[in-house]
């Protein structure tokens, strides 16, 4: 028998590792891949239809309408009252070596609460609570006092502005603003509203129902890329490991006197 077992094993052992780390994040940018499929198919299948002819068996609905009332203002002394309001926040990194730089998110913070929305002869509430945030599209960059608003109003930690180097993105929805809504009615404690069911998503934007679709594709096609890119040779390389399993363990056998 070899002296020393464990070296028979340890480049296959490498390699599964190798392996296995790949298909965790491939098996991950599946799930997003295999949602994002399903928010599309949503999105097309939603029904553009009005206000007054949405009933609760209607099943998924797609609204284009301006916000009239918000029923708590995030900030009520604002000019422009918001019903929503989120702020990303990212800094700078660096490595030791300075061969792998990136922006990485420190805070990523959002606030929302219902809002009343009329498409011009009648009107409906909608609850933004577990609405797709990805698909608001692109955020804007805050002025200053916008971010100590939202630092205040979102209740961020001062932790993550303690970063020399520091990014942000602003999202907002307010009194006024045109949004377009996917959703399902609901009747709740008596009312019609807007909102997410377990089966059905809930989507709130700024953008038309093009613009979303669009992103929407968009983010499903780039993680079936990466779901390729990492599945493959992490699945190769699982696959290398269990052979040389395989080849090891014979060694290991024919090592043993008869």
């Amino acid at each position: 028998m070899p002296e020393n077992v464990v070296s028979i094993f340890m480049l296959p052992f490498f390699a599964c590792i190798c392996g296995i780390g790949p298909l965790i994040f491939a098996g991950l940018l599946l799930y997003n891949a295999r949602r994002g499929d399903r928010l599309m198919n949503s999105i097309k299948s939603a029904k553009n239809l009005p206000i007054s002819s949405i009933q609760t068996d209607t099943g998924l609905v797609r609204l284009c309408g301006v916000i009239t009332h918000i029923a708590t203002p995030l900030f009520p002394q604002d000019p422009q009252p918001q019903t929503l309001l989120r702020l990303r926040i990212e800094a700078w990194k660096e490595s030791a070596s300075d061969d792998h730089m990136e922006w990485a998110p420190t805070a990523d913070k959002i606030k929302a609460v219902p809002f009343l929305l009329s498409d011009g002869r009648d009107s409906i509430w909608v609850s933004p609570d577990g609405f797709e945030k990805q698909l608001m599209g692109p955020g804007i960059i805050p002025t200053h006092a916008q971010i100590e608003d939202a630092v205040i109003i979102l209740q961020i930690p001062p932790g993550a502005m303690v970063k020399r180097k520091l990014r942000y993105q602003l999202w907002e929805l307010h009194l006024g603003q045109q949004v377009t809504v996917v959703g399902k009615a609901q009747q709740i404690n008596g009312q019609m509203i807007i909102a997410k069911t377990k089966d059905q998503p809930l989507i709130i934007s700024p953008g038309e129902i093009s613009a979303i679709a669009s992103e929407t594709k968009r983010q499903t096609n780039t993680s079936w890329i990466l779901t390729l890119v990492l599945g493959i040779p992490g699945l190769v390389i699982l696959c290398g490991s269990i052979i040389g399993f395989g080849i090891a363990l014979l060694k290991l056998l024919a090592a043993i006197p008869k």
